[in-house]
């Protein structure tokens, strides 16, 4: 299986070869957030979608400390606001984020996203580990957990989601290789951006002349 095998795309190909690739982490809030609208996007405009699991370490915002440095009270205002912007947005979608992803290795649902995707059933099964996962639901790090949600989506249970850890690395390493460096991170038309905020110039360069609008 080669999850990359349409990536980098051509600009000249035709819509219908399209194809919107984006690089995911279950234990990332914003690539939870990220996925409606990339599916909507996608339907719309009537092009493949294909979800890349990519693993980020999550971390924490940083506690105020005493005799806190300016770069470290400037990396935890950041991190603040970065973290209400998430929470906000998710408010306005109706998303909840109940869970906590530090410390969370989503390894093993990662695994089960290969096999997904294997069988034509990524989306389905993405949307349901974000929901499980973020309402604390499901166990990322519990096997047993994550071959019920493939089985629920129709996937025939695997006697362990281990056999597919070449895959994965294979795909980490392609990715890397594009220089994928954050999540959510979309690969379309040979151009990569880096969170949801750029779905606006991702439809644009898959409805007007094909060259990046940037």
């Amino acid at each position: 299986m080669g999850p990359l095998q349409t990536f980098p795309i051509s600009s000249d190909q035709s819509n219908s070869a399209a194809t919107i690739a984006i690089a995911i982490d279950f234990t990332s809030a914003n690539s939870y957030l990220a996925l409606a609208p990339a599916i909507e996007l996608a339907e719309e405009l009537e092009v493949e979608i294909q979800l890349l699991p990519f693993r980020v370490l999550q971390n924490s915002v940083p506690d105020v400390e005493d005799n806190e440095s300016d770069s470290q009270h400037h990396k935890r205002i950041r991190a603040e606001y970065r973290q209400w912007e998430t929470n906000q947005y998710a408010r306005v979608r109706g998303i909840e984020l109940i869970a906590d992803p530090v410390g969370i290795d989503p390894t093993l649902a990662h695994l089960g996203l290969i096999l997904a995707s294997d069988r034509s059933l990524g989306k389905e099964y993405s949307q349901q580990v974000f929901r499980l996962f973020w309402t604390k639901k499901l166990d990322l790090e519990c096997e047993h957990q994550l071959l019920s949600v493939l089985q629920s989506i129709g996937i025939e249970p695997h006697e362990s989601l281990h056999e597919f850890r070449p895959q994965l690395m294979e795909l980490r390493n392609e990715l890397l290789d594009a220089e994928v460096f954050a999540v959510p991170t979309f690969l379309v038309s040979g151009e990569r951006f880096v969170g949801r905020q750029h779905l606006r110039i991702i439809r644009r360069l898959l409805t007007e002349s094909g060259q990046s609008p940037i």
